[in-house]
């Protein structure tokens, strides 16, 4: 029955890396450019033959070009596997798919226009009851069988001291212009109870071999065994991503022998088989057979006595002496040289009959002659006999310097080769010192030259200039905002900061609409509005007090004159808006422009003056200060009553008071003649004039005697508002007096 193939691949970022560059053809699948890796093993159950294979790759060159070039190399693995028709050895297959691969790695270096990416590759082939390594790069396989962990692949990597990663010599992506990819491949046979391993680098930097052969011994399962191998290296630091693929075999054919013989060697397996059982019965069955035949042969023709044949005679009868047969000629053993042959001298040689050693045969070696080694570069011609030396050596004749850039610039490799002798090579590799040659700006991307400097001075100094550095980009700083005097346009502007030079900016006129007309009072206001076409820059609006005020239309001033005269208010109205009033109430001052006589009334003119420029002054004249009536010299019984300022005279019948003073009589007949005490409430004086007081009563002061406050008059007579006192002053006359009757109480 066929061999049992249990499997299980496992694929985990690690703990440093952000990115995945590890990818596996597993059970005809592999991982997408981007991914995490895989959350827990996927495992595979299959008879091992038909050309079942799986693979692990390890991309390189960062920048996510490894997973590009990792994910590359298995989806085309995938591809070949997908047609299984294939005329050539397992061998050769392997060469041309390693070839085929790595033609698709450099398609996509072409596709992103990059020389930086890579991947390594280790696969297992199994055919039939065999299986093939095969490695390009670091990444390894190995076999654990009876207790013995080996491994299978070939690393392919520079020894350089100090190095603690050292070069790969051997990978996916390097251009047929550079050298040829040389996979290593090696051939083995199956064996019951044998488990493969394939792992990236992820795996054999944190964990040794040992570490590696006791999980894969304890493990119960490929599955668990794939499971703890990640876990190990993870919880180990886990600097690089891991990818794991377990194999182990079951369900060997009983019939097939198991021969622990069978070893990796440096050039693969090497089988050395023991003799069929089969084939052993066989050669004793026809030995038995020919002893037999033999018997019989004796035992039937025994009248004549046979001497044996020899060299030069036949079988002769002892007893009659018939012959039979031929002779046996003689069976010569190989020449044996008894001296051998110089260059210049001849040699012996001999060879012996097997049939009867009595019978030897000798001829001379004929002398050699000088056989002349060609003379090389370093060596002179030589006989390859005798090592006598000829024409000295003829020295190199090398061949132009073929100058090797490795991916990432760091080193370059010189090489050049003897036209006279291919295996005399001269090579150099040396590393790169970087200098930035131009930095990069916003726009454009620096570049860095490299220089190799060779110690063999046959090697010219090697440079390249390599745009590298990524451009920066810009910087912007705070966009600026500039408005022309008359606003009618603004100016956006920003500036990068990494380089004063490169500037964005923009003018664009601006849209002036009016925000809020003029009042009489109050400016009017434009808003200026400004769009630029650079999304980077915001629209900008200003608003501005530009439109002048209008100032005011009033109409005529009016004047309103309030009941008792004491107040005039003058308004005027705005005709532009009538919610624009100037008003102003001011309070009157009355003069007496008319004494009263003592038959006619005095007159007030009251006057207003209002603050307000624009209103002018208002005057009112009014009879308001009654008569003051006749003041009639003192009384004569005998003679009639004369008024001592209008000089008339009274009828007599009219006369009201005869005293010592003053006589006082009212200018009309219309009075009322009483007689009444009442008190002064406050001092009256000499001074003639109106005014008003402050709390609204009028105060009409008649030149004449003093009245003084809280002083006992007599009310004589009464008319309108006006009361005649008769009082005595401080020198004991005693005047009469009209006063307003407001005063008395």
């Amino acid at each position: 029955m066929p061999y049992i193939l249990e499997a299980a691949c496992l694929c985990n970022t690690g703990k440093v890396r952000k990115n995945n560059e590890d990818n596996f053809f597993f059970d005809g699948r592999c991982l997408p450019p981007e991914n995490d890796g895989l959350k827990q093993p996927i495992t595979m159950e299959s008879p091992a033959g038909s050309g079942l294979c799986v693979a692990v790759f390890d991309g390189m060159g960062g920048e996510n070009f490894g997973e590009v070039a990792s994910f590359a190399a298995a989806k085309c693995m995938q591809q070949m596997q997908s047609t299984k028709e294939r005329h050539v050895s397992v061998r050769e297959y392997l060469n041309g798919m390693c070839l085929k691969i790595n033609e698709a790695v450099i398609a996509k270096q072409r596709e992103l226009l990059t020389e930086r990416m890579g991947s390594t590759m280790v696969a297992l082939y199994f055919s039939k009851k065999q299986v093939h390594a095969c490695n390009l790069g670091d990444s390894r396989a190995y076999r654990l069988r009876g207790g013995t962990f080996l491994q299978l692949s070939e690393d392919h990597v520079e020894k350089r001291e100090g190095k603690k990663k050292n070069p790969l010599t051997q990978h996916l992506g390097i251009s047929p212009d550079d050298f040829l990819i040389e996979p290593y491949i090696a051939r083995g046979e199956l064996r019951q109870g044998d488990q493969y391993l394939l792992c990236s680098d992820g795996l054999t930097d944190m964990l040794t071999n040992p570490e590696i052969e006791e999980i894969m011994t304890n493990a119960p399962s490929a599955e668990e065994c794939a499971q703890r191998l990640v876990s190990a290296a993870v919880d180990k630091g886990g600097r690089d991503n891991v990818t794991v693929i377990v194999c182990r075999i079951s369900g060997a054919d009983e019939e097939t022998p198991v021969d622990e013989t069978t070893a990796f060697t440096a050039a693969g397996w090497t089988e050395t088989p023991k003799p069929k059982a089969g084939k052993q019965r066989m050669l004793a069955f026809l030995i038995a057979a020919a002893a037999i035949i033999m018997l019989v042969i004796l035992g039937f023709f025994t009248i004549h006595s046979w001497r044996a044949a020899t060299c030069t005679e036949p079988e002769i009868c002892k007893i009659c002496g018939k012959t039979r047969g031929d002779p046996l000629g003689h069976m010569w053993e190989d020449w044996t040289t008894v001296k051998e042959a110089s260059c210049t001298e001849e040699g012996l040689r001999r060879r012996i009959c097997a049939n009867d050693p009595a019978h030897i045969e000798t001829e001379p070696i004929p002398a050699s002659g000088h056989t002349w080694k060609d003379a090389t570069c370093t060596e002179p011609s030589t006989c390859t006999i005798c090592g006598k030396e000829s024409d000295g050596p003829i020295g190199h004749d090398w061949s132009d310097p073929v100058y090797s850039w490795s991916p990432d610039n760091s080193s370059v490799t010189a090489k050049r080769v003897c036209r006279h002798d291919a295996n005399h090579v001269e090579e150099e590799t040396a590393e790169t010192d970087g200098v930035i040659a131009a930095a990069a700006t916003c726009t454009t991307n620096g570049q860095t030259t490299y220089t190799a400097v060779f110690r063999n001075e046959a090697f010219a100094t090697q440079t390249r200039t390599v745009e590298n550095i990524p451009a920066k980009g810009h910087e912007w700083g705070t966009v600026s905002y500039t408005w022309s005097p008359d606003d009618s346009s603004v100016t956006a502007k920003r500036v990068c900061r990494h380089d004063a030079s490169h500037v964005e900016e923009e003018t664009v006129n601006t849209n002036a609409e009016v925000s809020a007309p003029a009042t009489c009072t109050t400016n009017g206001q434009t808003t200026y509005t400004a769009v630029f076409t650079n999304s980077v820059f915001e629209a900008q609006a200003k608003t501005v007090d530009n439109i002048a005020a209008t100032g005011h239309a009033w109409g005529e001033a009016s004047y309103s004159w309030s009941e008792d005269n004491r107040t005039v208010t003058a308004k005027r109205i705005c005709e532009n808006d009538p919610n624009h009033v100037e008003e102003e109430t001011v309070r009157t001052v009355g003069v007496i422009t008319t004494m009263a006589s003592c038959t006619t009334k005095g007159k007030t003119t009251y006057s207003a003056k209002f603050s307000n420029d624009a209103f002018s002054v208002q005057t009112k004249t009014l009879e308001d200060i009654p008569a003051t009536g006749h003041i009639w010299d003192e009384i004569m019984p005998e003679h009639r009553k004369q008024c001592v300022i209008c000089k008339q005279f009274a009828p007599s019948e009219y006369d009201i008071i005869h005293a010592k003073g003053k006589i006082i009589r009212p200018a009309s007949e219309s009075y009322l003649e009483i007689a009444e005490e009442k008190t002064v409430r406050s001092e009256l004086g000499h001074s003639i004039y109106v005014y008003w007081s402050p709390d609204g009563r009028p105060e009409h002061m008649i030149k004449d005697q003093y009245l003084y406050e809280n002083e006992t008059v007599q009310v004589l007579a009464r008319q309108g508002n006006m009361s005649c006192v008769l009082f005595q002053d401080q020198y004991g006359d005693v005047w009469a007096r009209w006063v307003y009757s407001d005063y008395l109480e």
